[in-house]
C-alpha cells in the first residue's frame, strides 16, 4: 500500500468535508487518525495547516481585491 497516497487522498476527503461541515470534517479526521493504527496519525494536524493556508489565501484575495476596487463618493 502506497501510504503517503492514502493518507493525501484522505486529507483531500477531509478538506471537501470541511467545505460543506468544518466540525464534521474535524471530527472525522480524529477518528481516522485514531483508527488507522499510527498510519493517519498527523491527519488532524495537516487538515488544520490546509484549512489555515486556505483560509490566509481567500484573506489575501480579499484584500487585493478591495484594494483594486475605485472609491465610490456617490453612495451615501
Amino acid at each position: 500500500m502506497d501510504y503517503d497516497k492514502h493518507k493525501r487522498l484522505m486529507l483531500d476527503h477531509c478538506i471537501r468535508m470541511a467545505e460543506v461541515d468544518k466540525h464534521y470534517a474535524w471530527w472525522a479526521a480524529n477518528h481516522y487518525a485514531r483508527e488507522s493504527a499510527g498510519v493517519l496519525a498527523d491527519l488532524p494536524d495537516l487538515l488544520a495547516a490546509e484549512m489555515k493556508r486556505r483560509a490566509a489565501e481567500r484573506a489575501q484575495i480579499t484584500t487585493e481585491r478591495n484594494q483594486q476596487e475605485p472609491a465610490n463618493d456617490h453612495c451615501p
